[in-house]
């Protein structure tokens, strides 16, 4: 009887190791997964950050804030078309910054 409770109580002590190197396998990809995130994410912000600064706050307002054209233009007090061309000149000199980073176009989606 005092056998049976051992083998039971190492049984159940098994299933704890093994469930708690799992949640250890689990926490190591999630930390990889956030510290690769941070790493994407510093590199892009490097690139913005190096754009003309006009550039750069037309392609975070339209971007990233997902404004239109026309709102662009209203809150710069520029034209709809200069939104336009100085969109796709941030676009195009991050295309050329982020070329030896394709995955980052990819997680950006630019055009």
């Amino acid at each position: 009887m005092v056998r049976n409770d051992a083998y039971r109580i190492a049984n159940k002590e098994k299933g704890k190791i093994l469930l708690n190197e799992e949640l250890t396998e689990d926490h190591h990809d999630d930390f990889d997964e956030k510290i690769l995130e941070e790493e994407v994410y510093a590199i892009l912000i490097e690139q913005l950050n190096q754009l003309p600064e006009g550039c750069k706050e037309i392609f975070e307002l339209s971007v990233i804030e997902g404004l239109k054209y026309k709102e662009i233009a209203s809150i710069l007090n520029i034209s709809v078309n200069t939104v336009k061309s100085q969109r796709a000149r941030a676009i195009k000199l991050l295309k050329e910054k982020l070329k030896n980073h394709p995955f980052l176009l990819l997680l950006i989606a630019i055009d």
